[in-house]
């Protein structure tokens, strides 16, 4: 069945060859054939099942499955494909991958932080369009005075019609500064502060929007690269996944220089009970959503654990968002097997405070210490073994700390009334027992 015939700079956007915009300068210039004949009109259509569409004498070829990359780009580095000056572009970072991707917007030479490159030009042309809310963090030479933060925000409020806001996010000598931007002109807020006496020494972009891509693209079909899943645990679980599929255990790994181990590689963490997911879906797909889902699951572990040690409704939603978003484990999340033992921290210790004597049943001990057991077992498993080696030291400090305390919560304000006399109580016991279960574990 043939496709549906659609305009032309959105089958040349879409192609990944440039964007809508500068594809309809292309049509005006007469670079673009269709079927051999030179098309000049930018309501012209084509069909790309039948039509033979020519840019620049290039043959029009649309990529199975479209690419999205995440780039933490350094500094030093245009975001153009090519520049006069001869510097470095980040497109020199992405050598070997064979899909040609545009970058999403521009990103300073001396500005790092994050960058979207694709080569679905019509997602491309979305967000660009979309004027979507950029977040950029300053480091500046002193810190403002609150007149000075008024002065500024009134100054960036005048080119910035939707709305700016700045605030502090890392105090100082060189203090750093977060605004949020809906016209990206970071050059123009870097102007603002010089004129106050405080020049910019350091630009970092953090985030576009909520950059909320995970879920969109997941239920797309798509899937989100970036470096060490595109090198490393990509190919390893590809690798596993097609030995398997041909009837032999995934033992070696011959791709890898002269041939490495596979089964016994740990960060491969092959035997993770969720890692086989990936036998039965896309490797790349299923991986990322197994980010999402270990991020979830380490929100839910901390507000058990919060609900565990008596905190009320706010110190559970407070903490499991702390920790679920916090800027260690979104950072983690290109490093699978970190983000999936980073997100059994908080079972652990909720499963540590489930030790002790219950009143009624040895038989609830031993539950509990078989779930201490199964939880450090599956975040062993997960890949990364200095974070669980770190997590065991925590729990045995933890263990050491709730017995110290006698019981005492981090914040009973937050924790209800009736609570407080009876975690006492329950916890001031357990001191001897879980001193003992640290030392097991």
């Amino acid at each position: 069945m043939s496709a549906t015939p659609e305009r032309l700079q959105k089958l040349i956007a879409r192609a990944g060859l440039a964007s809508r915009r500068t594809a309809e300068s292309l049509i005006q210039a007469g670079a673009v054939r269709v079927n051999g004949r030179v098309v000049t009109q930018l309501g012209a259509k084509a069909d790309p099942d039948r039509d033979r569409i020519e840019v620049e004498g290039r043959l029009l070829r649309f990529p199975e499955r479209d690419l999205y990359l995440v780039l933490n780009k350094p500094r030093g580095y245009v975001s153009t494909a090519s520049d006069p000056k001869g510097r470095p572009t980040v497109f020199h970072l992405l050598r070997g991958l064979r899909q040609r991707v545009v970058s999403i917007g521009r990103l300073p030479y001396d500005v790092e932080g994050l960058l979207l490159l694709t080569s679905d030009g019509a997602f491309a042309d979305t967000i660009l369009r979309g004027r979507l809310p950029q977040t950029y963090w300053f480091k500046v030479k002193g810190q403002l005075s609150p007149e000075e933060t008024a002065q500024v925000e009134r100054l960036a409020r005048q080119r910035q019609p939707a709305g700016f806001r700045l605030r502090l996010i890392k105090p100082g000598a060189n203090p750093w500064y977060e605004a949020i931007l809906v016209e990206p002109r970071d050059d123009r807020l870097r102007t603002v502060f010089f004129r106050l006496g405080h020049p910019v020494e350091k630009v970092k972009r953090v985030a576009i929007g909520p950059l909320l891509l995970f879920g969109p693209m997941l239920l797309r079909g798509q899937a989100l690269f970036w470096g060490a899943p595109m090198l490393q645990f990509t190919p390893w679980r590809t690798a596993a996944a097609q030995i398997l599929g041909s009837g032999h255990w995934p033992l070696w790994n011959p791709w890898l220089g002269l041939g490495a181990p596979l089964l016994a590689n740990y960060q491969s963490a092959l035997l993770y009970p969720p890692n086989l997911l990936l036998l039965v879906v896309d490797v790349a797909w299923g991986q990322s959503l197994l980010v999402m889902l270990h991020l979830m699951w380490a929100g839910a572990g901390m507000l058990f654990l919060a609900r565990r040690i008596g905190l009320g409704r706010l110190g559970q939603g407070v903490a499991s968002l702390s920790y679920a978003l916090c800027a260690y484990l979104v950072a983690r999340a290109g490093f699978l097997s970190m983000n999936a033992t980073s997100a059994w921290l908080p079972w652990v210790l909720w499963a540590v405070e489930g030790l002790g004597p219950r009143p009624n049943s040895r038989a609830t001990g031993n539950a509990a210490i078989a779930i201490l057991a199964a939880v450090l077992s599956l975040q062993w498993l997960a890949g990364h073994a200095q974070l669980a080696w770190y997590s065991a030291l925590l729990a045995g400090a933890w263990c050491v700390w709730r017995g110290a305390a006698g019981g005492r919560r981090m914040a009973p304000g937050l924790a209800p009334p009736e609570a407080r006399s009876q975690i006492g109580n329950q916890l001031a016991p357990q001191q001897p027992l879980q001193c003992r279960s640290a030392k097991s574990v």
